[in-house]
């Protein structure tokens, strides 16, 4: 099973990715952990066993998706950071900070199952 971690800091957009994520939808079976403050996704990268995360880029918090991006990169886990307020400028620095891809919102269900399928394999 592969795990992959949601972040957002919508309680809502992370029910909607983790239906998104469903065996049904993607066709693989993938364990999706979900969580809500950049400090609590950062505990659960400490414990390890993920593959992919999914992130906002705007955690309204002090840290964001591209701090979590630099987090999890040593830890061997592939990042798609998400935006609502998607610039070229944002999404080169995601991509020369190691991020996997870079996509606006709200995005295309069937290019973000692309994309995650992608970043898995």
């Amino acid at each position: 099973m592969i795990r992959v971690l949601v972040v957002d800091d919508s309680r809502e957009t992370c029910d909607l990715l983790e239906l998104l994520l469903s065996k049904e939808e993607v066709g693989m079976d993938l364990e999706v952990v979900k969580a809500t403050r950049p400090e609590e996704a950062m505990e659960l990268l400490r414990g390890g066993g993920f593959e992919l995360m999914l992130s906002d880029i705007n955690l309204e918090a002090s840290l964001d998706g591209l701090d979590l991006l630099r987090f999890a990169k040593p830890l061997g886990v592939e990042t798609i950071l998400l935006t609502g307020f998607g610039t070229l400028e944002k999404a080169l620095e995601a991509v020369r900070e190691g991020a996997f891809d870079f996509i606006s919102k709200p995005w295309n269900d069937e290019e973000l199952k692309f994309t995650i399928q992608n970043a898995i394999h």
